[in-house]
């Protein structure tokens, strides 16, 4: 048996990923990925990282991005050509 996952939720009457109400009885899994987060944060986030370890650190870029998420063979989707709102997040 596998358990809900707690947090985004997928609301068929919108078609799209929300976040539920309230918050406190959320469970938080300290694994997941961190989501929400505005890109001008995650690009604080990257400089003050650089700093600490003395490393060059960035954002992909948006051809980065696409290629990391399209794949090498071009694909419309991540998982493939075919478009499935359940699966969008």
């Amino acid at each position: 048996m596998v358990a809900e996952p707690v947090g985004n939720r997928f609301d068929e009457r919108r078609r799209r990923w929300v976040l539920p109400a309230g918050g406190a009885d959320i469970a938080i899994d300290p694994d997941a990925p961190v989501v929400y987060v505005r890109w001008v944060d995650a690009n604080a986030f990257c400089r003050w990282y650089g700093l600490r370890t003395g490393l060059p650190w960035r954002l992909p870029g948006e051809l980065e991005r696409e290629k990391a998420a399209r794949g090498a063979d071009g694909r419309s989707f991540p998982w493939g050509e075919f478009d499935d709102p359940a699966i969008h997040c």
